[in-house]
């Protein structure tokens, strides 16, 4: 193990909030200054004695500090080495440095493009290799999910039943809240928070508020049922490139007309970068400056593999232009249909007058379920859990892709959420490559399918996270021989043999 120097004597010791605890400031203090990137990872920590003496509390009070942090995944203890960073501290992402490829190659988007419909038109299963970039439902704890909602259901009274509002159960959103500020780095007031049933419904009423009439900015490529949601409101779409940090923001600022940008930040879709500081300040402040709105779908934030997190972009939102969106959806379970809004105070009384109008609130016993769920720490301890397990399996594709492909493998998005993209060799097309896929058993997204007007280099979408490992090991190495082969074809064909 490579452990860095220690960063002892000199760590900043955070202004303790009123009230806290003092084990729960140290605790707070060193949780930030790793996440923030002061304590990088791998870096060494100071003896429990010394940081004690250095910040002038107990011995004791530091101690509880570092078996909370090693509990929860941020720092790990070793016999003899101490205390140091986690080598990929839990909800963390680092910024991609794999340059978007330019030019060429990849076929124009046809009119069907791989949304959620299309997948279970392709059969989708949970254990289908590479397809279904979704969590593992074997991993939840539905044991545990089950007695809280048996609980909470014995506990629930005739007003509990009679309850409608439109904004969400009020413990929810005010657990979701607590979450938000401590994981995404996002402060915000329950009243802000309106529950919904995913990311797709937050677009759908962003779109019905605000897009109608209006010209709106989306990443190219990405995600189509935006797309199609701010069409059916007869909005003017334009399909901005992105690059390394993310959106263009030269095509951004070269729309006169544009009142809304749709953005995927934490890993963008499909390619997986992640927008740099220095272009969300950007952004943030065109937003500002044109009294735009930006909707930031925190896509795939939750589990990520290395490197130190970045505040969500409404974390830094200072103007209030941004509409933030997540779900539950994706990292629990499908059905169960809770996602959360987080509202600039202008467009609070409007959304929940659209809320109100479009459809009932979600079903009360299941956000009676999250809430304790939340409040309990599961949510945080299943993160942490199936992040180490998606590892694991993110790992064993690359392996036997790096084992097949050697230099000519090519990634990007690996360090979070449910995929990666692999961008394909020379001489590899999209088309032949799924068509001799779909002969083999695996189905595959073509990185085509989500581009409007970009030209980019062939890839597939690669999803690793709800299929077993073996399943996985297979899978992969019949791909990366397919990806040979084809390889081998071409050069036959140009006389290479």
């Amino acid at each position: 193990m490579n452990v860095r120097k220690t960063y002892a004597l000199a760590l900043p010791l955070a202004p303790r909030q009123p009230d806290e605890a003092k084990q729960a400031w140290v605790y707070r203090t060193i949780r930030e200054l790793i996440l923030d990137g002061s304590l990088p990872t791998q870096s060494r920590l100071p003896s429990t004695r010394d940081l004690a003496k250095s910040w002038q509390v107990s011995r004791g009070i530091v101690e509880s500090a570092y078996e909370r942090l090693v509990m929860e995944g941020y720092a790990a203890s070793r016999t003899g080495i101490g205390t140091h960073v986690s080598g990929a501290p839990p909800d963390s992402f680092f910024r991609s440095t794999q340059p978007a490829p330019g030019g060429s190659a990849s076929r124009p988007a046809g009119e069907l493009r791989p949304d959620e419909e299309r997948e279970h038109a392709l059969g989708l299963r949970y254990g289908q290799p590479f397809l279904g970039r979704l969590a593992d439902p074997a991993q939840f704890p539905l044991d545990r999910w089950r007695r809280i909602m048996s609980d909470r259901l014995q506990r629930m009274d005739a007003q509990t039943l009679a309850e409608d509002d439109p904004a969400g159960h009020l413990p929810l959103r005010k657990e979701i809240a607590k979450y938000l500020g401590s994981a995404r780095g996002l402060r915000c007031d329950a009243a802000a928070i309106i529950v919904v049933t995913g990311i797709r419904h937050a677009v759908d009423l962003t779109a019905r508020l605000l897009a109608a009439d209006s010209e709106v900015l989306i990443e190219d490529p990405g995600y189509q049922a935006a797309y199609e949601l701010f069409k059916s409101q007869g909005a003017n779409v334009v399909p901005v490139p992105v690059d390394r940090d993310g959106i263009s923001m030269q095509q951004v600022r070269s729309s006169k007309r544009a009142t809304l940008v749709y953005v995927t930040p934490a890993h963008q879709s499909p390619l997986g970068v992640s927008m740099s500081e220095r272009r969300r300040t950007e952004l943030l402040e065109w937003a500002a400056d044109r009294k735009a709105w930006i909707l930031e779908d925190d896509y795939d934030s939750e589990i990520n593999y290395a490197g130190a997190p970045m505040r969500a972009l409404k974390g830094i939102d200072a103007a209030d232009r941004v509409i933030h969106c997540g779900s539950f959806n994706k990292t629990l379970f499908p059905s169960l249909r809770i996602g959360y809004m987080v509202v600039p105070k202008p467009l609070i009384q409007p959304f929940l007058r659209l809320r109100a109008l479009t459809g009932r609130a979600n079903s009360v016993l299941d956000q009676l379920t999250l809430a304790a769920f939340l409040q309990s720490g599961l949510f945080g301890a299943h993160l942490r859990a199936v992040r180490m397990v998606y590892l694991k399996r993110r790992d064993i594709v690359i392996e036997v892709l790096r084992c097949h492909l050697g230099p000519s493998l090519r990634l990007s998005g690996a360090h979070a959420g449910f995929h990666f993209l692999l961008w394909l060799p020379e001489g590899v097309t999209e088309s032949a490559l799924r068509s001799q896929a779909v002969a083999n058993g695996i189905q595959l997204h073509g990185l085509a399918d989500y581009c409007h007007r970009a030209r980019l280099e062939p890839g597939v979408l690669i999803g690793f996270t709800a299929t077993e490992e073996a399943e996985l090991e297979r899978a992969a190495t019949t791909l990366a021989q397919l990806i040979v082969q084809q390889q081998q074809t071409a050069m036959d064909s140009r006389g290479f043999s």
